[in-house]
């Protein structure tokens, strides 16, 4: 898909519905506390050619990350597309203002959205030199990652989840009577 296409088109909001992850990250820096507006879709390393076109259409940056053991298992490797630069980070604002997300990932958005409009207007320095931030200002990100972190969890089916299975192929499952 051409990138001028890509960047009018819906196929990106389909796509973050799924895979992408909205994120406010505290950065542990000794002089001063700072804050990361991030955009991060993740892949499977074999379809890092899908994360470079996005990366050519919308900016950002790719990084490679091998393999490894978790839990006992090998991952496979991976390649990462994210987006932390301000000006990329409001024309991604751009798209999914006018292309929407319709999953419960539009909740993610709308918080990272206010997060993202808050920071770039009262943090001081933003772009990643923000070392005399009022206290309000870290605060607020506090509440804003803090939200964010609570919508990402998983919540059980509703209590009134009632699975009924009127498979024909049931009665398999049945004694026979022979």
């Amino acid at each position: 898909m051409a990138s001028e296409s890509l960047r009018n088109s819906d196929w990106l909001a389909g796509f973050a519905d799924g895979e992408s992850c909205f994120r406010v990250a505290w950065l542990n820096r000794k002089e001063y506390k700072s804050y990361s507006i991030q955009f991060i879709i993740a892949l499977r390393a074999d379809d890092t050619a899908t994360l470079k076109e996005l990366q050519e259409t919308f900016g950002g940056t790719l990084v490679r990350r091998p393999g490894q053991m978790n839990a006992g298992y090998w991952t496979n490797p991976q390649c990462r597309w994210r987006i932390t630069a301000r000006h990329e980070i409001l024309r991604l604002i751009a798209y999914f203002d006018q292309h929407h997300l319709r999953t419960g990932k539009l909740e993610e958005y709308q918080v990272w959205r206010e997060a993202a409009v808050f920071y770039y207007r009262y943090a001081s320095g933003t772009g990643g030199r923000n070392r005399d931030n009022p206290h309000w200002v870290c605060d607020a990100m506090e509440a804003y990652k803090a939200e964010l972190e609570r919508l990402k969890k998983y919540e059980s089916e509703p209590s009134d989840f009632d699975l009924e299975l009127n498979d024909p192929q049931d009665s398999l499952f049945e004694e026979s009577e022979e």
